[in-house]
């Protein structure tokens, strides 16, 4: 082989090979930037991916205390329901006492009536007797009355 024919081979082998690093380089810095872009790129989606978490998060809170809510509420619900049974229970029982206190309420009322009664009949029975004492009475004045006038006129004893 001739000299001027390794020379030039040598160049071209020389410049291929810069040529390739060029390349490589290009290709490296091309892949690089990619890379990079990639990566912001997956950053981002890691960030979105994490405010997504932190939302159901709150998601996750908001409906424990909307259990914890309901929870309360179910308690309530079932202390009113017992409250409701023990008040049917109590006025069940004043049923009864309540129609009791009317009967006595009643008999009360009937006996207060008979003692009107009665109490109305003596006073019209002391009215009565006293109406005849009062007119034997008024019959002895008078007999009295007459019986003084007589001796007056007559000049008789005059009694003391």
């Amino acid at each position: 082989m001739d000299q001027d024919l390794v020379v030039f081979l040598n160049q071209l082998e020389q410049r291929l090979d810069d040529r390739f690093s060029s390349l490589e380089q290009r290709v490296e810095d091309r892949f690089s930037s990619l890379e990079q872009s990639i990566d912001q790129r997956f950053d981002r989606v890691d960030q979105r991916f994490d405010r997504v978490d932190q939302r159901f998060d709150r998601v996750d809170q908001r409906f424990d205390r909307m259990d914890q809510r309901l929870d309360r509420m179910d308690e309530r619900s079932e202390r009113i329901e017992e409250d409701v049974r023990g008040a049917h229970i109590l006025i069940e029982g004043l049923d009864d006492k309540i129609r009791l206190v009317a009967e006595g309420v009643t008999n009360v009322q009937e006996a207060l009536d008979r003692k009107t009664e009665e109490l109305s009949r003596k006073i019209d029975e002391a009215v009565s007797f006293n109406r005849q004492s009062y007119e034997a009475l008024e019959v002895r004045v008078r007999a009295l009355e007459a019986a003084k006038k007589v001796r007056i006129r007559t000049g008789g004893p005059r009694q003391k």
